[in-house]
């Protein structure tokens, strides 16, 4: 038990204090260590993750993602649309961050008068609204 304790005591020196002076070591062992390739790629991804991150959180969409999927940006969402058609991976997106041409959005936008459902005249066209609730599209959701 003894040994482990000295080599451990040891190791930890070697580890926290200076090393060899260069000049002092074979010379086979003056060249730096390789680099792993693989170790050199992962950590630049992880740098660009963490920036891309730190930009998303800056962006005026993330308090609107965030509420539909509080893990964005994620690998998730790219792996859901991946196999999608580009127009219909285009609509889900549009749908997540609310950007639709349904009445809602479109005064936002100041592109018409009122925000209320035309269809309905009940309450506000809102994606929530015009997928789940409006009465007007009541046939059309019992089709699907």
């Amino acid at each position: 038990m003894e040994g482990n304790e000295c080599t451990d005591k040891e190791a930890k020196k070697a580890v926290t204090e200076d090393s060899s002076n260069i000049r002092d070591l074979p010379t086979f062992l003056r060249k730096m260590l390789p680099r792993s390739k693989s170790m050199v790629k992962w950590t630049h991804y992880e740098k660009l993750k963490h920036l891309m991150q730190k930009n998303w959180q800056k962006s005026k969409h993330f308090n609107r993602m965030k509420e539909t999927d509080p893990t964005t940006p994620s690998n998730k969402y790219i792996n859901l649309v991946t196999e999608l058609p580009r127009k219909l991976a285009s609509i889900l997106s549009q749908l997540r961050m609310g950007h639709t041409p349904l009445a809602k959005h479109l005064h936002c936008m100041g592109k018409t008068n009122s925000p209320i459902c035309p269809a309905c005249l009940q309450s506000e066209e809102t994606i929530h609204h015009f997928m789940l609730h409006c009465p007007a599209h009541q046939a059309a959701r019992q089709t699907l």
